[in-house]
C-alpha cells in the first residue's frame, strides 16, 4: 500500500475523537438555531430532536475522550448508553419525517434498540475485557441503526435522500462490526487497533456525521416545499384545491376541450342559509358543515374532475367531457350526499342549492362563461326557494329539482 494512501486510514485517535466531539456540539446548536428560526414548520419538534441527538453524540464522544480520568465503569457506561442514544432518537428522527408506510416500524426500532441496550449494558457491567466490551457498544449501536437503515435503503419508493441515509448507515454498521470482529481477534482494545478497520471505522464516522445532518435537513426542507406547494394550491379547511389552483387547471382544460368540440359542465354550489348557520351554532358549526360538504363533493365526482372551495360557503366543481345529463346526475348524487348525513355527527342540518351549466359558448374566454352562466343559475335557485338543482338555459325536457 502506497505511504499517501496508507497514511489516510492511519489517523491519530485523540484528533479524530476531538472532531467528533465538536463536529456533533456545532451540528446540535446550528440545528437548534435553524429550528428556532423556523418555528412555523411541522418539523420543529423533529429537528428539535435531532440537534439533542447530536449534542449526546457530542457528549458521549467527550466522555470517550477523557475515558481515562473517569472512574470504571462510570466512564464507559455513559459515552456508550450516551451514544447508543444519540444515535437512536437521530434515526427516530428519520424514521419519524419519512413516515414509513409500515405502521409497526417506530415500536419494532423502539423494541430492539431497548433490547440492545439491556445487553450491551449488560455486558458492560460484567466483563471488563475491552475487546468485549467494543463488541457490546458495537451491538447497542447496531440496534439502534438497523431497522430504519434497512427500511430507508430496501424502499424504492423512498425519496433518494432517504435511501442515500440508509445505505450510509448500513456501511458504518458494516466497517463498525469487521473493526469489532477485529479486535475480537487481536484482543486488543478497540481504540487501540491500528490498520484499515480502525481507519475506515473513522473515516466513516466523520462521513455520517456530515452526510446525516445534511440529509436530514435536506429532508426536512423536502417536506416543507411540499407542504408549501400544497398550502399554494390546496384549502386549508377543505383540502379542495383553491380558487387560484382551480382557474389555472380549469382554463387548460377548457381550451383543450374547446378547441377539440368536448362538451364540459360545472356545478355551483352554496350551502343554504349559512350565516344563519353561523350565527345560531357558531362558526366551529359552519366550518364543519362546510368539511362535511367538502366529502361529499369528493365522494360525488371522478379522479380527473376538477374541485374549488370558490369562496366562503361556495363550490365549484368542474366536470370535463361530461353532458347536462351528466352534471344533473352528479348534482343529484351531491343533494343525496348531504341529505344522507349521520345525526350526531354534525350540529347543525343543511342544504345546499346548485347551479348547472354545461357545452362552451365563449371561445375567448370559456372557463369564465360556464362561471357566469352557472352562477346565475345558482341565483335562480335560491331566488326559487333554496334546496334544489337550476340549469343554465336547460335542455328540452329537463326538470329542475
Amino acid at each position: 500500500m502506497p505511504d499517501p494512501f496508507s497514511a489516510l486510514f492511519h489517523l491519530d485517535v485523540q484528533t479524530v475523537l476531538v472532531l467528533l466531539f465538536a463536529g456533533n456540539l456545532a451540528l446540535g446548536c446550528l440545528i437548534l438555531l435553524f429550528q428556532g428560526i423556523a418555528r412555523e414548520s411541522t418539523h420543529h419538534l423533529a429537528l428539535r430532536t435531532y440537534a439533542l441527538a447530536r449534542l449526546m453524540q457530542s457528549l458521549g464522544w467527550l466522555f470517550v475522550l477523557e475515558r481515562e480520568h473517569l472512574p470504571e465503569p462510570l466512564g464507559v457506561l455513559a459515552a456508550d448508553n450516551l451514544l447508543v442514544l444519540g444515535f437512536f432518537l437521530e434515526s427516530l428522527v428519520a424514521l419519524d419525517l419519512a413516515a414509513i408506510r409500515r405502521p409497526g416500524a417506530r415500536w419494532a426500532h423502539i423494541g430492539v434498540t431497548g433490547a440492545a441496550l439491556t445487553v450491551m449494558n449488560a455486558v458492560l457491567l460484567t466483563h471488563p475485557t475491552p475487546a468485549v466490551r467494543v463488541a457490546a457498544a458495537t451491538f447497542g449501536v447496531a440496534g439502534s441503526l438497523l431497522t430504519p437503515s434497512l427500511l430507508f435503503f430496501l424502499d424504492r419508493l423512498e425519496s433518494p435522500f432517504r435511501r442515500i441515509l440508509g445505505a450510509g448507515n448500513l456501511l458504518f454498521l458494516a466497517v463498525l462490526g469487521a473493526r469489532t470482529a477485529t479486535g475480537l481477534v487481536s484482543g486488543e482494545p478497540g481504540l487501540g487497533i491500528a490498520g484499515l478497520t480502525q481507519g475506515l471505522t473513522f473515516l466513516v464516522l466523520i462521513l455520517m456525521l456530515v452526510l446525516s445532518g445534511a440529509v436530514v435537513l435536506l429532508i426536512a426542507k423536502e417536506d416543507a416545499d411540499r407542504e408549501l406547494r400544497e398550502m399554494a394550491v390546496k384549502d386549508p379547511l377543505t383540502g379542495l384545491s383553491n380558487r387560484r389552483a382551480f382557474i389555472h387547471q380549469a382554463s387548460r382544460v377548457l381550451a383543450y376541450h374547446w378547441r377539440y368540440g368536448l362538451d364540459a359542465s360545472m356545478l355551483f354550489i352554496d350551502i343554504d342559509h349559512f350565516k344563519a348557520i353561523n350565527d345560531q351554532f357558531g362558526h366551529a358549526a359552519g366550518d364543519a358543515v362546510i368539511v362535511h360538504l367538502a366529502g361529499v363533493l369528493r365522494q360525488s365526482i371522478r379522479e380527473f374532475d376538477l374541485h374549488c372551495r370558490y369562496g366562503g360557503e361556495e363550490f365549484v366543481l368542474l366536470l370535463p367531457n361530461s353532458s347536462e345529463e351528466e352534471a344533473l346526475a352528479v348534482a343529484g348524487r351531491i343533494r343525496e350526499g348531504v341529505a344522507r348525513r349521520e345525526d350526531g355527527v354534525l350540529p347543525a342540518a343543511y342544504t345546499v342549492s346548485v347551479g348547472v351549466a354545461s357545452r362552451l359558448e365563449d371561445p375567448a374566454d370559456p372557463l369564465e362563461d360556464l362561471l357566469r352562466r352557472s352562477d346565475a343559475a345558482l341565483y335562480r335557485a335560491k331566488q326559487a326557494g333554496r334546496d334544489r338543482v337550476e340549469v343554465h338555459a336547460p335542455i328540452a325536457g329537463a326538470q329542475s329539482a
